[in-house]
């Protein structure tokens, strides 16, 4: 599922970043270290974006699909929008 993936490459991304902070034994430098950081923070922000984009997607086909107003509230009180 897209979450699933957008999990899994948030869990990569994290990966990355422990790495570069924590083993000590990886050789490289501070400048390496730093770009694999911002490079990981890089991805982390587009796979949020992605992710609140999906959801937002999954509001509208929700809201679309409710049949009456009644639905359609119900579909704002799930989602907690106005």
């Amino acid at each position: 599922t897209i979450y699933n993936g957008i999990l899994a490459e948030s869990l990569r991304d994290l990966e990355t970043v422990t790495t570069a902070i924590a083993d000590l034994r990886t050789r490289m430098d501070d400048a390496e270290r730093w770009q694999r950081i911002n490079e990981a923070a890089n991805s982390m922000h587009t796979n949020l974006d992605h992710l609140r984009q999906f959801n937002r997607q999954n509001v509208q086909l929700s809201l679309s699909r409710a049949r009456d107003a009644a639905d359609r509230k119900s579909v704002r009180q799930l989602y907690d929008i106005n």
